[in-house]
């Protein structure tokens, strides 16, 4: 997912607008023609599918195989949480030594 921008999720909420029906959900199939549609040519595209595949059955927390534009979006936001937090962790613990005190 770190190959989304705000103009491709803008291109992606168009098409789950288009193909998500009246409850602005995809299932597995539309889901993964979206993303293959606006993310950049793989190497392997059988693993690229396979991860998609994966990240769908992740993402649907309500388990009814349809993938709402609040969970897609929820998940963005709650990764892109953690790697900015892991990120300050990490840099926090090279700039700032710990030490014991005695």
């Amino acid at each position: 997912m770190s190959h989304l921008d705000y103009r491709k999720l803008e291109m992606i909420y168009n098409d789950y607008n288009l193909m998500g029906g009246t409850n602005n959900a995809l299932d597995m199939e539309k889901f993964l023609a979206v993303m293959l549609h606006h993310l950049p040519p793989p190497a392997d595209r059988v693993a690229l599918v396979r991860n998609l595949m994966e990240l769908f059955e992740e993402i649907d927390v309500n388990g009814d195989e349809d993938l709402e534009w609040v969970e897609f979006t929820n998940h963005i936001i709650d990764q892109g949480m953690v790697k900015r937090i892991a990120s300050l962790s990490t840099r926090s613990r090279t700039t700032c030594p710990v030490t014991s005190v005695t």
